[in-house]
């Protein structure tokens, strides 16, 4: 279930969600995944599950919805590289920070992890992974594969 980070309460750790099909929802800090209680903003987009208790409903394994556009040419460009260069049909490609390039962003194949926001092909395969850490550095950002005279590229704008 989706829904929006209606209000916060930091001093006493917990809040409420509005949820896409209308309710208040009641949350503890405690059934956040991925996300911590400080960096947790009202408006968020979150995704949860709803419990009923004696109190009322009660969200669980909340986490935020990180906004992350990949652009249709750079998903192809992923699927098509992870087909060619990996020899596991279980791994994808992993955004990760290094010191020696740029912007300070690299890929590498890896597994999926707990905690991940993962990115699929139309096919429902996995083609990247970035880890929560990085999520937060490149929220709202666009992905994307660009093929130019001087070269071929991804580019994160």
């Amino acid at each position: 279930m989706k829904g929006k980070i209606d209000k916060i309460f930091r001093d006493k750790g917990f809040g409420f969600i509005h949820s896409d099909s209308g309710s208040q929802v009641f949350f503890h800090k405690s059934d956040l995944i991925g996300t911590t209680f400080t960096t947790l903003q009202e408006g968020n987009t979150v995704e949860f599950n709803e419990e009923q208790t004696d109190k009322g409903p009660r969200a669980s394994d909340i986490s935020k919805v990180h906004s992350l556009t990949v652009t249709p040419n750079a998903k192809i460009k992923l699927r098509e590289t992870i087909q060619t260069k990996s020899r596991s049909p279980e791994k994808a490609i992993r955004l990760i920070t290094s010191e020696n390039t740029p912007n300070g962003l690299r890929f590498a194949f890896d597994r999926e992890r707990q905690g991940d926001h993962v990115v699929t092909a139309e096919d429902g395969k996995k083609i990247l992974l970035v880890a929560p850490d990085i999520i937060q550095l490149i929220e709202g950002m666009t992905i994307d594969y660009d093929e130019k005279s001087e070269g071929a590229s991804f580019t994160i704008n």
